[in-house]
């Protein structure tokens, strides 16, 4: 059957294309007419699309997320499990029972950025609260579902640290309410900014001074927050993104319900173990057709206490182009990267460059050991050139490996991981090698 797509006046196809993406936004959330019937036909453009942990920013204008649960009497209580959360609300994945989730479920589309799953034997809680749920039972109460040894801070400085918190959540909790934006007054930044609250219902159950809470299945901030950006990424013309900037630092952000996303620049900011790997992982694999030409990875400290090896990583990125800054790669990785850039064919003008302290040294050192190793004869220094290894890809191409100085040299020196230099490595027409400034 054959859905007849809805006739738009040329003059109306033409202001929403370039409309607002916030007025826009607001449109597909409010109205389930634009939402079904205007939306889908008409492409979507975003300058700037930044994801974080519990809100996400078009353009310059903020979307925050936040969990409440209000009880019978009226008090809004923001949730807090551990010292972890961001604006009250959830800046991980939970399961029906609280827990974190270790192995989050993807769907076809999900874009993940995480740390590997940890093999963690699971909590038997049945044999745990055993005797505890017997009693609880037959006084009329409801079953403990879970203990979470987590640390609760009070917000007074003279009671001590709750060192065990039970969180469990009544059976007759009701369905959250209808996710509305709801506007914030502007206080130090002149832009606008707009809070998401997701309301539970609760009857709190207190022994003493410990409050009882169930967390629900669908207790998570994350969900609402990819159920509301999904409204406007749902569009059966593919929505074009200059900029998508990751914040997060593990979770899966859901775009399934997208065709195909054009993406020009992809910055990813993680702190996870492998987040190359489980971010770029899904990308060539999905229904969900994710296009960009460049691609900025920022990686921390993180990588150099784990050592996460993120050589092996790097050269499945074939006719990307990728940038890794605050993070200064070790020879061995980036030998092997030069490796597969010989081995693999390339587009023209695809490029790789990495911060690096003294980049003279390392393009020594990369250059002996390309011609020990691999027995590569034509990886010369370009006599014309300061310091510039090329090599000779094919008749009209070569890799030029070369380094500049970033424009704020002084700056980065002055920062606690401030590396001065970039360490470029690019496919580049025969004869345009470039020199160290």
């Amino acid at each position: 059957m054959v859905v007849q797509k809805p006739l738009i006046h040329p003059c109306m196809a033409y202001m929403l294309l370039y409309l607002d993406p916030n007025v826009r936004f607001n449109l597909v959330t409010r109205s389930e007419t634009f939402r079904t019937h205007i939306h889908p036909v008409v492409p979507l453009l975003i300058n700037r699309l930044t994801i974080k942990e519990t809100s996400f920013t078009l353009n310059n204008t903020e979307h925050t997320f936040k969990t409440i649960l209000e009880n019978p009497t009226g008090e809004e209580l923001l949730f807090k499990v551990n010292q972890n959360n961001l604006n009250g609300g959830i800046n991980y994945d939970v399961d029906e029972y609280g827990n974190k989730e270790r192995q989050s479920y993807l769907e076809p589309g999900d874009f993940q950025v995480g740390e590997l799953p940890i093999e963690e034997k699971p909590l038997d809680i049945m044999e745990q609260h055993k005797r505890e749920n017997e009693d609880r039972i037959k006084n009329g109460l409801l079953p403990i579902r879970i203990i979470q040894e987590d640390k609760i801070n009070n917000d007074d400085d003279d009671q001590p640290e709750i060192k065990k918190a039970r969180i469990s959540f009544p059976d007759h909790i009701v369905r959250p309410t209808p996710i509305l934006l709801r506007p914030k007054p502007v206080q130090t930044v002149m832009r606008p900014k707009y809070e998401t609250h997701v309301l539970y219902i609760f009857k709190p159950l207190v022994t003493g001074t410990l409050r009882i809470i169930r967390i629900p299945k669908g207790l998570k901030i994350r969900d609402s927050m990819r159920q509301v950006l999904g409204l406007l990424l749902d569009c059966h013309n593919a929505p074009v993104i200059k900029n998508l900037d990751i914040m997060m630092e593990q979770g899966v952000i859901r775009i399934s319900k997208v065709p195909r996303v054009h993406v020009q620049n992809l910055s990813l900011s993680s702190n996870a173990l492998e987040s190359i790997h489980t971010a770029l992982s899904p990308l060539g694999q999905s229904p969900a057709k994710i296009n960009f030409n460049n691609l900025s990875v920022k990686l921390s400290e993180n990588y150099l206490r784990h050592k996460s090896p993120i050589g092996q990583y790097l050269p499945r990125l074939s006719t990307r182009s990728v940038t890794l800054s605050s993070l200064e790669l070790c020879p061995n990785d980036l030998f092997n990267l030069i490796q597969n850039w010989i081995d693999t064919p390339r587009a023209l003008w695809t490029k790789f460059s990495a911060r690096c302290a003294n980049v003279i040294p390392m393009i020594q050192v990369i250059r002996r050991r390309v011609r020990v190793a691999l027995g590569v004869m034509n990886f010369v220094v370009d006599p014309d050139m300061n310091q510039c290894g090329t090599y000779q890809l094919s008749e009209h191409c070569q890799l030029n490996i070369y380094g500049t100085k970033v424009p704020n040299y002084e700056e980065e020196l002055a920062k606690p991981n401030g590396l001065p230099f970039t360490l470029v490595m690019q496919v580049m027409p025969v004869g345009t090698a470039r020199a160290v400034n």
